[in-house]
């Protein structure tokens, strides 16, 4: 293969020894270089599960110390109402003693993107949009007057390819934003429910990968309608308008989907999508259940019904 060249005793290779050896090294990344993306992927969901469970075992023994009564999502008082607010992970804090836990490694906030400039540990919020749980019903009756019974599931279009709409669904946290800082202000505090209300506490999806801490489930628009909920595309705005990154309302199936592990919104019947599904089946959400075990769902499997159809799986304290 080699070639000595005139006057020499140097070896040297052929034009066309080197485009070979290219070519292979060419093929070699083009095999490779996928196999480690992937295995970094499935390292940060690894990551993202583990802090799941720490999450919930400090969840648990905050329960076991309020008469098992799960955190309330959030609250706040009429003073000074964005350093006094807090939500259900500054709440287990003295259980779990570290915030970076709060963090999903495939998340878009890192803890140096949202700062409202408040003293540590709210100098940045970031923390409290990797991980949630849903909120009671409680919160919207509580501003609207209402008497709902369960949260229900939308009738967008796109959303009927997994679920039908109007089947009930719970959550189990309350709120006491009496300073009014994420929503409006609250006059009376709506309790959550306690374990001992859950009939299957194994089937509850209780903590999962979320855009934030309430899973951006009702009580983000606890003034307005039932029209959100699970499978609603939303975001944050920067100072500028533009948004941060897209998720899905409810539990956001961010891992080994999507490149941008966002949900498409607006773009329902591209060429990327052309169901108009906007992702929902494409990733993974890990989901840690009421009684503390973990697992990674596909989005539509976490729609799964009860046997009467009536309400959603793992998603329901009833039945």
């Amino acid at each position: 293969m080699s070639v000595r060249t005139s006057g020499s005793n140097r070896l040297g290779f052929t034009l066309i020894e080197l485009l070979v050896v290219i070519a292979i090294i060419a093929i070699l990344a083009a095999i490779l270089f996928p196999v480690f993306a992937q295995a970094r992927e499935q390292a940060r969901k690894t990551v993202c599960i583990s802090n799941l469970k720490q999450i919930n075992l400090a969840v648990q023994m905050y329960v076991q110390d309020y008469d098992e009564t799960i955190p309330l999502l959030c609250g706040s008082n009429t003073v000074n109402p964005g350093t006094t607010f807090y939500t259900w992970q500054d709440a287990v804090q003295p259980y779990m003693k570290s915030y970076q836990v709060l963090f999903d490694p495939d998340a878009f906030y890192t803890g140096s993107t949202l700062a409202w400039g408040a003293p540590p540990p709210h100098q940045y919020y970031d923390y409290m949009f990797s991980y949630g749980m849903f909120g009671v019903v409680g919160i919207v009756n509580e501003f609207n007057g209402t008497n709902y019974s369960s949260w229900v599931t939308r009738s967008s279009s796109w959303l009927q390819h997994f679920v039908p709409a109007n089947i009930q669904y719970d959550g189990v946290a309350g709120a006491a934003d009496y300073g009014g800082w994420w929503t409006a202000p609250m006059n009376t505090a709506v309790p959550s429910v306690t374990m001992a209300a859950v009939a299957r506490p194994a089937d509850y999806a209780f903590i999962y990968d979320a855009g934030n801490f309430d899973a951006w489930n009702g009580i983000t628009f606890a003034t307005s309608t039932m029209n959100v909920g699970i499978g609603y595309c939303g975001t944050f705005l920067n100072g500028s308008g533009g948004a941060y990154d897209y998720t899905f309302f409810g539990p956001n199936p961010l891992h080994s989907g999507r490149i941008d592990h966002a949900c498409e919104a607006g773009v329902g019947g591209a060429p990327s999508d052309p169901a108009g599904m906007r992702g929902f089946g494409d990733g993974l959400a890990n989901v840690s259940f009421l009684d503390g075990h973990a697992k990674a769902f596909k989005g539509p499997a976490l729609l799964a019904l009860t046997p009467d159809r009536t309400h959603l799986k793992y998603f329901t304290i009833t039945q």
